[in-house]
């Protein structure tokens, strides 16, 4: 497969896939959804080899952590009922494990920090971002089973930062 191929595969997998099960996910969250979407899509994905992100990975387990620190560290909305915000809290950093481990796992993190913990802040567009390309890198260099799927991802990453 050539590098075009893959960027734009990717590209669309983000813009049409990824954002929108998010953006669904986000407004209206419970753990079933959530388990039931990821599930889904990493169901296909557990028996092919998955790409190797080379040092990038480091850079994606960064971001989660900060933005991990940041959703679980964040002021309590007063106007919502306290415990459910205290359950996202910790199935924030459950799943923030889970995605250093197997990449689809994002999906329901992506859920829970845009949803109950109301991610959608204005420093944090730029990092979700980020990490939802991941995802869709992830996704389309798994199914596509790619040799050298990085290459892909840096001119996805530097798609997005531009």
């Amino acid at each position: 497969m050539t590098t075009v191929v893959i960027v734009a595969t990717v590209v669309l997998c983000y813009r049409f896939a990824v954002s929108p099960t998010v953006r669904a996910l986000s407004s209206r969250l419970t753990v079933w959804r959530a388990t039931l979407a990821t599930a889904v899509a990493s169901a296909p994905l557990a028996f092919l080899p998955a790409p190797d992100p080379g040092p990038f990975r480091w850079f994606i387990v960064f971001v989660t952590a900060l933005l991990t620190w940041q959703g679980t560290t964040s002021d309590y909305d007063v106007t919502q009922p306290i415990g459910p915000q205290r359950l996202a809290k910790v199935a924030l950093l459950l799943l923030a494990v889970a995605s250093c481990f197997w990449a689809p796992a994002l999906l329901p993190w992506l859920a829970v920090y845009c949803g109950r913990l109301r991610g959608w802040k204005h420093h944090a567009m730029m990092p979700l971002r980020l990490l939802k390309a991941y995802l869709a890198w992830f996704c389309v260099g798994t199914a596509l089973s790619t040799p050298e799927p990085s290459t892909g991802l840096v001119l996805v990453l530097g798609w997005l930062c531009s």
